[in-house]
């Protein structure tokens, strides 16, 4: 039985609601800490615990002592538009922006003034903050740029006193203090650094438009409870588990949402209760130059090299054991990794054995061609893999729902429990009789999903922007 993310949201509400009737749906209230109520939710009611670890708290301690200037370094510039978004730090420490690609530069050349807002994930550093506007430009600001050490502060004040103030199950406040303590309160921390700096800038610019990643992550609640029009733009597909988009009464949402194409548009509110008129069916841009790839047009004769779409460190044991006993079983099978951009191989913390095999190809698809399968547990670039014509396996690590986002599309796919599943489902996929049939399918699911974009996009993008 496929569960919805809206079952998932009723089942999730009548557990916490049985545990404290007062304060059942506090978790998604308009707070910039509601997705932090998700994860004790998800974490505490359906058995997934984690270690305690204190660094990430110690490191904002550090980065609002050490880090944050004593007065702002620079003051916000007219503009029009504020993007709010992401950067990561690559190989060779190269520094990029994930979600909009060259739109905000297209933007530009059409006399929009756009400001960037961002922090450099896993990195409390001036310095790294500082390369970032070096490399991607004057327009770039992160924490360290506009926010003084009061200001950092008081968000830490502020994170800690909007959670405590509420009175949880006794049986749950030590372990919600921990969690508190480490990752979950860097996304809180997060937030309210994003919301510090939205205040500053729209202080100064008071008909600013906001643009933002539509993911449901905490950082872009602030976005949206920032008094400004706001459009948050979905720039993958959506996981089948990933809750924390749920639209429901109480939720800060954006203003608008550009969706990647008509199916996403669908799903939304097919699946995830959003209303038709917040929608707008958008266009793809991480996904554009797919369009201009030659995909392969036969199944493999033989599966020799396997590459494995890596997500975040949440999936990552699981996968790396049940790829180990592969493996060790299947000597002519060569398996490699490609680790999410968001998580380097550096920060996925591997021994040094037979899965340091990684892939060095910067390229998504010339390295997916290059192989014969795939294999993810909710990497979205599955579905590019399909659309190109590399059949996917998909490992269900045990949870009752797991997210997959092909989870609506079952072509050039199969799935798998456990390394012998794999095995004998890699030697089905060669020389697949159903193979042409089901790459039809695959593309023609993709291109009703992510809409190629075209020649008017940056004249939509601005009516849609209302700029």
């Amino acid at each position: 039985m496929l569960h919805t993310p809206i079952d998932l949201f009723l089942e999730r509400r009548e557990a916490f609601y049985t545990l404290n009737r007062k304060h059942a749906l506090l978790w998604y209230t308009s707070l910039v800490t509601g997705n932090f109520r998700e994860t004790f939710l998800y974490n505490h009611l359906l058995g997934e615990k984690r270690s305690f670890r204190l660094r990430p708290l110690l490191g904002y301690l550090r980065y609002c002592i050490m880090e944050l200037p004593f007065f702002s370094k620079y003051s916000p510039p007219e503009a029009h538009l504020l993007v709010a978004t992401v950067f990561t730090q690559g190989k060779c420490k190269k520094i990029s922006e994930v979600f909009f690609g060259n739109l905000l530069s297209r933007l530009e050349r059409e006399n929009c003034k756009v400001i960037v807002i961002g922090k450099v994930t896993h990195q409390f550093r001036q310095s790294i903050e500082d390369n970032a506007r070096k490399e991607l430009g004057s327009n770039v600001y992160c924490p360290s740029h506009l926010l003084t050490k009061w200001d950092g502060l008081k968000c830490l004040l502020s994170a800690i006193y909007s959670f405590l103030k509420y009175r949880y199950p006794k049986e749950y406040r030590v372990q919600l203090f921990k969690d508190m303590a480490q990752s979950h309160m860097s996304e809180v921390l997060s937030a309210l650094l994003y919301q510090s700096m939205i205040k500053k800038i729209s202080f100064q610019n008071p008909q600013l438009r906001i643009l933002h990643p539509f993911e449901g992550n905490t950082w872009e609640s602030a976005c949206s409870l920032s008094g400004q029009y706001d459009v948050g733009f979905q720039h993958s597909s959506v996981l089948n588990d990933q809750i924390k988009i749920t639209s429901f009464p109480g939720r800060p949402l954006p203003s608008k949402v550009i969706t990647t194409g008509r199916e996403a548009t669908e799903q939304l509110v097919r699946d995830w209760g959003y209303n038709p008129d917040v929608l707008i069916d958008g266009y793809t841009l991480r996904q554009a130059k797919i369009f201009d790839v030659q995909p392969k047009i036969a199944a493999p004769s033989k599966v020799r090299r396997v590459l494995v779409l890596m997500q975040g460190n949440e999936h990552q044991n699981g996968v790396l054991d049940i790829l180990r006993e592969f493996i060790s079983k299947n000597s002519g099978v060569s398996v490699f990794l490609r680790p999410h951009p968001a998580v380097p191989y550096e920060g996925m913390g591997l021994r040094e054995d037979e899965m340091s095999k990684v892939s060095n190809n910067p390229d998504l698809y010339s390295d997916i061609l290059n192989h014969d399968a795939c294999i993810y547990v909710s990497s979205t670039a599955a579905l590019e893999s399909t659309y190109l014509g590399v059949p996917v396996v998909h490992i269900v690590l045990g949870k009752d729902v797991d997210g997959d986002p092909l989870f609506h599309m079952p072509y050039l796919k199969r799935v798998a429990k456990t390394s012998d599943d794999i095995a004998i489902i890699l030697k089905e996929l060669e020389k697949y009789p159903l193979f042409d049939e089901e790459l039809v399918l695959a593309r023609d699911y993709f291109d009703r999903y992510f809409k190629r974009p075209d020649e008017f996009m940056e004249e939509q993008f601005k009516e849609w922007l209302c700029l």
